[in-house]
């Protein structure tokens, strides 16, 4: 629970997303790179797109779409992060598309491990970010 608070303000008052359709091309991006995070399903759950039956049975089941890593059974997840160190770099990825290929406004979240920010692959996103202004 310790990106609870974060996920919260990021529902509330930033994320622009289209719950009732995943695939709008301009729906934002958020993405876990702190993959054990479960906030995301709280996340899910308080914007309707998740049932209170599906969390309570599907929560960590394997086969299930809420198992302990998000993937992208669940169509609001992009891609699965459960190696450390994958997240940020998917992010900088999916927004130099956004800005350079397909010229889409949406902004691209991704949350962070502390443990993980010791990982190069990371450290050479931040360094591509920061290239391109986006390092915030």
């Amino acid at each position: 629970m310790s990106a609870a608070d974060l996920m919260a303000v990021l529902l509330a008052r930033h994320l622009r997303y289209d719950w009732d359709n995943p695939g709008e091309p301009g729906n934002d991006h958020l993405i876990f790179s702190k993959g054990r995070a479960s906030p995301l399903y709280a996340m899910f759950k308080a914007a309707g797109a998740i049932t209170d039956e599906e969390l309570v049975t599907g929560f960590r089941r394997f086969g299930a779409r809420l198992q302990g890593h998000p993937t992208p059974a669940i169509p609001w997840v992009d891609v699965a992060t459960g190696s450390l160190g994958q997240g940020l770099p998917y992010g900088v990825g999916i927004a130099l598309a956004g800005r350079r290929l397909d010229r889409l406004p949406y902004q691209v979240w991704v949350l962070c491990g502390d443990s993980e920010m010791a990982e190069g692959s990371m450290w050479e996103a931040l360094d591509k970010a920061a290239y391109y202004g986006w390092a915030t």
